[in-house]
This record gives structure tokens, C-alpha cells and sequence, in this order.
């Protein structure tokens, strides 16, 4: 699990800093202040990114992932989700 989590992690900030780097070397983004703004914009992105799938990964084994379970019991009672049988 511990390996999945780390591929989660690298494959979103590969994405997130691919996405920040085409920019500048296409000459999207030219001035530092917009090249800095870009980068924390992907960090967030890749930090984004990681929770969700951590996230889904973590809801295989515990049935709300790293959600609060008081979401997880609205969800149900709101007939979006159904409960777990086991």
C-alpha cells in the first residue's frame, strides 16, 4: 500500500509540474511573478490530486476512506451511497 501511495504522489506531481513546465517553455507564461504563481498553482494541484487518490486508495480497506464517517453516514441516509455489506 505504502508503494501505491508513493505512485499516487509521483504520478500527480509529474502531471501538475509537466502542465507548469509546458507553460514556461512554450512561452506561456514569461514573467517570474507569473512563473511563481503558476508553480504554487501546481503544487496545489499535485497536492490535489494526491489526496483523491490516496483517498480512493485508502477506501478499499476502511469504508470512508479518510473522510470523516459522519459523511459518510449523511451520504447514506440521503440514498447517495449505498451501505456496506459484509
Amino acid at each position: 500500500m505504502i508503494l501505491y501511495i508513493l505512485g499516487i504522489t509521483a504520478t500527480a506531481w509529474h502531471l501538475a509540474y509537466g502542465i507548469f513546465l509546458f507553460a514556461v517553455d512554450w512561452g506561456i507564461l514569461i514573467g517570474e511573478k507569473a512563473q511563481r504563481y503558476a508553480l504554487y498553482a501546481s503544487v496545489g494541484l499535485a497536492i490535489f490530486l494526491s489526496a483523491v487518490g490516496i483517498n480512493a486508495a485508502v477506501a478499499f480497506v476502511k469504508p470512508c476512506g479518510l473522510l470523516p464517517k459522519a459523511l459518510c453516514e449523511q451520504a447514506e441516509k440521503s440514498g447517495v451511497v449505498q451501505p456496506r455489506k459484509f
